[in-house]
């Protein structure tokens, strides 16, 4: 299954619209980071759509240093498709984290584990904390490219329910979004607090298309057709 989203430039000049996710639910755990999943330069009177898969990843990423609004989370990322937690199905909603290699093992049914979540488990040992990110990522863009969406910082012997949800916000880069006039490129941290405000909300959980036209405001047409 795959969302839609259309992005509509009415405006007389060169737009850049941000795509971003909620930040999946860890159980309050641990502290949740989100990556701006696109950014689509839209000229005068165009159109982009946007595939959004609805298959969850888990996904693990190295770095090499603090994380930075504005920049790239890390470096490659490794994911594997897993499933969310649906009662009586349970088959494979958990995983285990390796990290020699970096990996994950295949996932397997288990039980207790949050409807609409899946659970990762991290090893006795991993690098120093700010060297790993785990999470969930998801397939954005007509390419396919897979895309860190939300993330904690990787602890030993840590076990995380992670529930994503399937809410995605558009902004305008500029003005008073909390974006500089050209965005941040896909995979880059983002302050979603400070760029959510103003954001348009497109709920995946009601319709599985929207049209997002930016004109002197907003609007937005969510679709039953996808």
């Amino acid at each position: 299954m795959q969302y839609r989203l259309d992005l509509q430039n009415a405006l007389d000049s060169t737009e850049n619209f941000i795509v971003f996710q909620a930040p999946p639910s860890a159980g309050g755990q641990v502290f949740v980071q989100t990556n701006v999943l696109a950014n689509c330069q839209i000229g005068p009177g165009e159109i982009v759509t946007l595939a959004i898969t609805a298959q969850p990843f888990a996904c693990a990423q190295m770095r090499t240093s603090p994380l930075e609004f504005g920049q790239v989370s890390g470096g490659a990322i490794t994911s594997m498709p897993i499933n969310l937690t649906e009662i009586p199905f349970l088959a494979g909603n958990s995983t285990a984290l390796t990290v020699d290699p970096l990996g994950f093992s295949p996932a397997i049914p288990t039980d207790n584990v949050c409807i609409g979540a899946f659970l990762v488990a991290s090893p006795a040992q991993v690098a120093e904390p700010i060297n790993l990110g785990v999470g969930y990522s998801i397939e954005c863009g007509n390419d396919s490219t897979i895309v860190l969406s939300g993330y904690w910082l990787a602890q030993p012997n840590q076990v995380i329910e992670c529930e994503p949800a399937p809410v995605f916000y558009v902004a305008a880069a500029g003005g008073s979004s909390g974006f500089p006039p050209e965005g941040f490129v896909p995979g880059a941290v983002i302050d979603f607090a400070g760029v959510v405000t103003g954001a348009q909300i497109c709920d995946f959980s009601r319709f599985p298309m929207f049209t997002v036209i930016r004109n002197s405001g907003w609007v937005l047409l969510p679709s039953e057709q996808n």
